[in-house]
């Protein structure tokens, strides 16, 4: 009998670490995939600011449009390195299906966007864009 009773201590100690680290792996299992850190771990691009207050950068990393930068880096006809405003890019938003249908219509027609190519301070046009120009 004096045997049986530390057997039973041990087992009962056993299977308390076992429920207790059950438990507690669950409870790391669960808070990570319900934790909303776990839903965009890349940050949000922080770009530089030129003298009149315009972001300029690469929009690689945006992975929004409103993660875009003001000036967007572009190469524009003959080899030009530049910048791109983001409101010219994005032109008039259509506001129906009717609207957005016309203008995809209109685009065909009349091919790719010539948009200004401007220098940092997106004053200075330095050359010339071609918005939805597609290269062999």
């Amino acid at each position: 009998m004096k045997l049986a009773f530390p057997i039973l201590v041990g087992r009962i100690l056993i299977a308390g670490g076992i429920l207790t680290a059950g438990i507690l792996l669950g409870t790391i299992a669960a808070e990570s995939t319900i934790s909303p850190k776990n839903q965009s771990s890349e940050a949000v691009p922080v770009y530089p600011r030129n003298e009149n207050g315009d972001t300029y950068g690469s929009a690689f990393h945006a992975s929004t449009n409103e993660e875009k930068p003001d000036l967007i880096e572009a190469i524009g006809e003959d080899g030009v390195a530049g910048y791109i405003r983001k409101k010219d890019l994005d032109g008039d938003m259509p506001k129906t299906p009717e609207e957005a249908t016309a203008l995809m219509n209109k685009q065909q027609v009349k091919g790719p966007r010539q948009l200004p190519l401007y220098e940092k301070d997106g004053k200075t046009v330095i050359g010339t864009f071609l918005a939805g120009e597609t290269k062999p």
